[in-house]
């Protein structure tokens, strides 16, 4: 009667596990390879359409300090989810496909989105522009994907070069990245990162979709928990100023640029 009870019991234990629904798997995004022309301007379009779809945030520090002139949705609306989750989709390697799987959580129980994505939605932008992963390879970690494009930088195929920020005036298409560490440690050049490459860094990058006189437009992910557009003030040769306020902003050390088949590629 017993192994009767605890043969029922398994049976319907079973049984309701059955009815449960499983949790929908993720799998890593199938990216296009498309043609190096053109490039730059998929990169732009592909994050001026996320921009959009998070209601426009805006960030401007052309005064010195940060301003946030408009809030758009961020991460813990709802119905941005799916697309948070599709830039981790774009991040091929394991924490990545963990993220995508737990709605971009450190661990099953934390908070929806507590992981940094800045370096996916890089990664995704790169990704929909159909950039070869090997040559922006899609990471949960920003040194990761700029290590590589330093590393490859003499490659005669690179689809990217470094350039020092201190020299080259950003244009469309570049991404601008800065060093959010300690500022007695911070890089200000990206040849002093030549020597620790591999080592982590906190490291952010945005993309450049707009240049005016005074001031340069530039997308991220994970600004302001959001897709955000930051303005950002220049020189009057169009390079970027150190960013100020009261909090330690970080620094500029970087302009990744895209090769343009054809133009002639200077050299920083």
């Amino acid at each position: 009667m017993l192994r009767l009870s605890l043969s029922l019991a398994s049976s319907l234990l079973l049984a309701a596990c059955a009815g449960q629904p499983k949790a929908p798997q993720y799998p890593p995004l199938a990216c296009p390879v498309l043609p190096q022309a053109g490039a730059p301007q998929r990169l732009i379009v592909a994050a001026q359409g996320e921009w959009q779809r998070f209601g426009g945030t805006t960030i401007d520090w052309r005064n010195g300090e940060r301003q946030v002139l408009q809030v758009g949705a961020n991460e813990r609306d709802p119905a941005m989810a799916p697309a948070i989750r599709t830039y981790w989709q774009a991040v091929p390697t394991r924490l990545g496909m963990v993220y995508a799987n737990q709605n971009g959580r450190s661990t099953p129980t934390a908070t929806d989105f507590d992981v940094a994505w800045s370096a996916a939605f890089v990664g995704w932008v790169a990704c929909a522009a159909g950039v070869p992963e090997g040559q922006m390879p899609r990471d949960e970690a920003h040194f990761r994907y700029i290590d590589a494009v330093i590393n490859g930088r003499d490659r005669p195929d690179s689809w990217f070069r470094p350039f020092e920020v201190i020299q080259t005036p950003p244009q469309p298409g570049d991404l601008v990245c800065l060093d959010r560490g300690s500022p007695t440690t911070r890089l200000s050049s990206w040849a002093e990162r030549v020597a620790e490459l591999g080592v982590a860094r906190p490291l952010h990058c945005d993309l450049v979709v707009g240049v005016q006189a005074g001031q340069v437009e530039a997308i991220g992910g994970n600004v302001e928990d959001s897709v955000a557009l930051s303005l950002y003030p220049t020189d009057p040769q169009g390079r970027l100023y150190p960013l100020g306020g009261p909090d330690n902003p970080p620094g500029w050390f970087l302009i990744l640029r895209p090769v343009v088949p054809g133009a002639v590629v200077p050299v920083s």
